[in-house]
């Protein structure tokens, strides 16, 4: 997996993931150049195997200061030039030996971190989750939070700030991506919000920001979590490890169903059939009592 970053502003940056990639100056783009000379849809860097094939008009775009064609191959560390925006191809595995990019806050020129997730379940809770820059968070071992969880995709979601403010994208995972208890593609995160990913909660933590936020689900949202595959009971603290997490469902009454409610309190036909049968029994002996006793008492007198 790759990293396009920007050569002069290494915070502003986005990871090579899905199908394709777009660079243009329209705000659909997944990343918009808005300096001269940039078209609307100005490039494409198609993903194919880990594999990165550059699109434009020719001549429109430079590798590593030459002019190339309407299709070219990138390879890590290749120099694109757009306009007057200079990226740069990254791959991580090949730099982690580099002490600029073993950590997060390297790998993004040192910036300080002014957001972070702070994790609900107390196995997460000895983990650092600041975000600088453009980060993904997903199961598998090269994103930046790596959490060996089953329900969670390999990239499941990706962060990134723009202006001082954070956004999410869901990467088209399997089990979504719910702020506030919705289910969201893309969408501006604040001081405060609650974020799920299949049943691993944050709340965002704006550093520097008035108010402390609470990494442990209000009770006011709890019932709206529950309206989702989100359950806040989960006990992370009794598993050795994440990955072999099993699922539990929530112990609560909040989660009986209102179709199982009804078939509990009202009597089948049958049932009701068994009780009328009872009844009519019942009636018998007891006049067949009253008729032995008033002829034994006809026979005394």
């Amino acid at each position: 997996m790759y990293k396009l970053q920007f050569k002069d502003n290494p915070e502003k940056s986005i990871w090579l993931v899905g199908d394709k990639v777009t660079l243009g100056k329209a705000k659909s783009n997944t990343l918009v150049l808005d300096s001269l000379g940039i078209d609307d849809f100005h490039a494409s860097i198609e993903i194919n195997h880990n594999r990165l094939i550059l699109k434009s008009k020719g001549g429109t775009c430079s590798v590593n200061d030459l002019p190339v064609d309407s299709e070219h191959e990138l390879l890590a560390n290749d120099e694109l030039r757009i306009g007057k925006d200079r990226m740069l191809i990254i791959d991580p595995k090949e730099r982690l030996s580099e002490p600029s990019i073993q950590n997060s806050d390297d790998a993004d020129g040192g910036a300080e971190a002014q957001w972070q997730l702070l994790p609900e379940h107390k196995q997460l809770s000895d983990r650092d989750f600041s975000i600088v820059g453009t980060m993904v968070l997903g199961r598998a071992k090269d994103c930046d939070f790596s959490i060996p969880y089953k329900m969670l995709s390999r990239e499941h979601v990706q962060f990134w700030t723009q202006d001082g403010d954070l956004y999410l994208k869901d990467l088209g995972s399997s089990n979504g991506c719910f702020v506030n208890g919705e289910r969201v593609d893309e969408a501006q995160l604040h001081h405060g919000d609650k974020i799920s990913f299949a049943k691993l909660g944050f709340t965002i933590n704006k550093l520097g920001e008035e108010g402390s936020v609470s990494s442990e689900p209000q009770e006011e949202t709890k019932e709206e979590l529950n309206k989702t595959i989100i359950r806040p009971a989960i006990n992370l603290e009794s598993v050795g490890d994440l990955e072999s997490l099993v699922l539990e469902e929530a112990s609560d009454n909040s989660d009986i169903s209102l179709e199982n409610a009804e078939n509990n309190t009202k009597s089948s036909p049958e049932n009701s059939a068994k009780s009328g049968g009872s009844k009519a029994a019942i009636a018998l002996g007891v006049g067949a009592v009253i008729l032995f006793l008033t002829y034994w008492l006809v026979t005394q007198n």
